[in-house]
């Protein structure tokens, strides 16, 4: 199975990629080569395509135009109606903490397997985007183009050039690094264990004069309706994981919270993962297990910052678990698996 067939279930609609392939005259046929599909089912009937058949156009057209910032060029460059129904919310929002409410609750509609989620951080909100695909450097310009259009959007609110308190990329920085100021401004992070940036909580309350809260029943009405069709089609399943994996290392995120978060009560959701064989608390011991052997084989990172960083306050708890799942230490599996 190629990796293009792998995370087939997680798609999404990139308009905006697809009209700067259009605007440097790139087919259709010379973008499924690239990634080795048929022109026919790079994007589906709805216009989705394959996420991580995404990840790699991006990355390749970023070489290949000799744009290394590409996804900050296309969130500098995007257009409210490049984001079907999730632009006629945010042009329907009364304010910018409803529109983030309706974010939350929509953004499947345009994409499967990345996400955005707002975190409680005090007086800040955490604007944190989080994916399926592991390789953080192959996910940079999606993180970059994903983050650089809400700060675009809060600017919008703001109406000045308004920058995050602080910005966290998981990848690498890319060179030139002063073409991050325009929208993040210069209190930026790398490598970090997240793509997130943090605003001020007052910002919620920031009115957009062009908006028309009036069509909001008619908008949410067509979005329910959109994001029904897709949480039929879509792996309930992989949408769990994801959910758990952006907030694994949140203590209070227990089955109530996910349950809320998925629109269904913990009843119900705990019926539909038993029906799939599964359980709240083993999916996420699943989730540590998985990002723990990744960062004990392609880090250095010491056991108390892995175990810190998976949500554990005492190291040895998170050994315990380790051990009582693999059946060595954290430091025995790294050694058993050194080259």
């Amino acid at each position: 199975m190629n990796s293009i067939d792998k995370y087939r279930q997680d798609t999404i609609q990139p308009a905006w990629l697809m009209d700067f392939f259009d605007s440097h005259k790139v087919d259709i046929a010379e973008l499924a080569a690239v990634v080795n599909m048929d022109p026919d089912t790079l994007l589906d009937e709805q216009g989705n395509m394959p996420q991580i058949a995404y990840l790699k156009l991006v990355e390749w057209a970023a070489d290949r135009f000799q744009m290394p910032h590409l996804g900050l060029w296309m969130a500098e460059n995007h257009d409210t109606s490049q984001f079907g129904v999730i632009g006629f919310l945010y042009t329907c929002s009364s304010n910018f903490g409803e529109f983030c409410k309706l974010l939350q609750r929509y953004q499947r509609i345009i994409m499967t397997g990345s996400e955005f989620q707002f975190i409680d951080d005090d007086d800040l909100i955490e604007a944190r985007f989080t994916t399926s695909i592991d390789d953080v450097e192959l996910t940079s310009h999606a993180a970059e183009f994903a983050m650089g259009v809400m700060i675009d959007t809060i600017q919008t609110f703001t109406k000045n050039l308004w920058h995050p308190v602080k910005t966290c990329f998981a990848h690498s920085v890319i060179e030139p690094e002063n073409d991050y100021a325009n929208l993040f401004g210069s209190n930026l992070f790398f490598n970090q264990a997240h793509n997130s940036f943090w605003f001020e909580r007052s910002l919620f309350e920031l009115t957009l004069n062009s908006a028309t809260p009036e069509l909001l029943p008619v908008m949410t009405a067509q979005a329910n309706r959109l994001l029904a069709d897709i949480e039929e089609r879509h792996d309930f399943l992989g949408y769990v994981r994801l959910q758990l994996r952006a907030q694994l290392t949140n203590e209070a995120f227990d089955m109530e919270a996910l349950a809320k978060q998925l629109n269904m009560t913990s009843r119900t959701l705990h019926r539909q993962l038993n029906q799939l064989g599964f359980n709240f608390n083993s999916l996420r011991i699943d989730l540590i297990m998985e990002m723990a052997k990744e960062a004990l084989l392609k880090s250095d990172a010491k056991v108390t910052d892995i175990a810190q960083e998976l949500g554990y306050s005492e190291s040895s708890a998170f050994v315990r678990v380790f051990k009582r799942n693999e059946g060595m230490s954290p430091l025995q599996f790294r050694k058993s698996h050194a080259a």
